[in-house]
């Protein structure tokens, strides 16, 4: 008996993407232990956190794209996760000033927005993409409840937790099809 392989055939662009791919993983690798390791030995702030999480960044946007949830309110809620960690990292090691408290909480705002108008571009199509959206309304609101407690209350966070409250309002308009979501990605019945 003979077995005939069938593989479908390989497009020359995607053999060439792969071929970056690899290429950048190395590079990346590198570039990342070399900061960490001139970090290290040079002292002083450790900006090198801020140089790792940029590359991991630039890697999960633009060389390991989602297979899966591969759409608008996904790669948003994806790019500004990656943003706020940025953001409090920069913050954190480098310039220890506390902007964080007044610059994340504008950045979450544009993304709840921004989800919104990717929402209700399309509902009936989007609706079954809004479990990222939902992850970040309750990041926003534990964001701001903590900012909150923290410190004294500027008004970007006011505006944060009353965006994402008023989303969840939304979110009662469509519950039905939120619940489904909710149940698809926890298996509840």
């Amino acid at each position: 008996m003979v077995v005939k392989e069938v593989y479908p055939h390989i497009d020359r662009q995607i053999r060439i993407y792969q071929t970056v791919r690899n290429i950048a993983r190395y590079v990346f690798i590198a570039a990342a232990l070399v900061c960490l390791i001139t970090n290290y030995l040079t002292g002083g702030k450790f900006w090198s956190a801020v140089v790792v999480w940029s590359i991991i960044t630039a890697w999960n946007i633009f060389f390991s794209p989602d297979r899966f949830e591969f759409n608008a309110i996904s790669q948003t809620v994806k790019v500004i996760f990656h943003a706020v960690v940025l953001l409090w990292l920069i913050d954190l090691c480098l310039v220890q000033a506390g902007w964080y408290k007044f610059v994340i909480p504008i950045v979450c705002f544009g993304a709840l927005l921004l989800t919104v108008v990717f929402l209700f571009i399309d509902v009936k199509a989007q609706i079954h993409n809004t479990m990222p959206m939902i992850w970040l309304i309750i990041f926003s609101i534990a964001l701001s409840i903590f900012l909150i407690i923290r410190s004294e209350t500027e008004w970007p966070v006011i505006v944060l937790i009353s965006v994402a409250a008023g989303l969840l309002c939304l979110s009662l308009f469509y519950h039905e099809e939120f619940i489904l979501e909710i149940k698809k990605r926890f298996h509840t019945h």
